[in-house]
């Protein structure tokens, strides 16, 4: 591991003095190998073997063990408390918001995850050195590029490329003018249409992850979802996206906003 941040605190660069970072995280991390599995079974009735009728990913958990330490008493009281800063509990609305995690690895592969934490300890072992414990839940499974690709697509075929090695769901915005919008891919044969016209000066934005279906930032147009849809994917590698309309007099476009998903490291 290169370098480890939690909400822009850096805690681990390998290019740095340990006393000029302030932290040090002990290596391997547990976690950013592979997420959980939930695996549905049960035996065959009456003859050997068993039935899987389903596998999931569940959720990840990190654990980061580490070193504090600083140049000073004031120093390290500083660093300790920086650190209780960046994993603390914060709330919108009642709404606790994840940690955005950020880490190069030995290879070079700019990552990152959201998380909560689910368990946090730091213990002083003198006056200018310390260690610490954190458990951080990711809900989703994959591990994202740092980097947000984004595809313009006209009404026709572009191909959209997922540089990791996990499905990730993009974030597409369909621009008006568009009639009854459908968009296909073609490395899954999953096709995603809305059964409404997009005028030109709109925007309808489909958050494929979350699934909801917006109108200019404010209005829920799920109800325009069509009964045959799947909320598309993007496959590791080369996706053919087409992009096709009810009206060939139609001018619109659609934007893919994405980040390649790994697996693991």
């Amino acid at each position: 591991m290169r370098n480890f941040t939690i909400n822009s605190l850096l805690i681990h660069d390998i290019t740095q003095d340990i006393f000029t970072v302030g932290y040090y995280l002990h290596t391997p991390i547990s976690g950013i190998d592979f997420p959980s599995i939930r695996l549905s079974s049960y035996n065959k009735p009456g003859e050997h073997g068993a039935i899987v009728p389903n596998q999931l990913y569940g959720g990840r958990s990190v654990t980061l063990t580490g070193a504090i330490v600083g140049p000073s008493i004031t120093q390290y009281g500083t660093n300790r408390r920086a650190l209780e800063a960046a994993v603390r509990i914060v709330k919108n609305n009642f709404i606790s918001l994840p940690l955005l995690s950020t880490f190069l690895t030995d290879d070079g592969l700019a990552l990152q995850f959201n998380s909560f934490a689910s368990k946090f300890q730091m213990d002083a072992v003198d006056l200018q050195h310390g260690t610490f414990l954190t458990t951080l839940f990711a809900p989703d499974p994959n591990l994202y590029s740092q980097t947000l690709t984004t595809d313009t697509l006209p009404i026709g075929t572009h191909t959209s490329v997922n540089g990791g090695t996990a499905n990730t769901y993009p974030i597409i915005t369909f621009v008006g003018s568009l009639t009854s919008p459908i968009i296909t891919n073609a490395a899954t044969g999953e096709t995603f249409k809305l059964d409404v016209t997009i005028t030109g000066g709109h925007s309808v934005v489909v958050d494929m992850l979350n699934k909801t279906i917006v109108l200019d930032g404010t209005t829920n147009y799920n109800l325009y979802f069509d009964a045959s849809n799947t909320w598309l994917s993007l496959v590791p590698g080369n996706n053919s996206l087409t992009l096709g309309t009810g009206s060939g007099g139609d001018t619109g476009h659609c934007s893919v906003a994405f980040r390649s998903a790994w697996v693991g490291t």
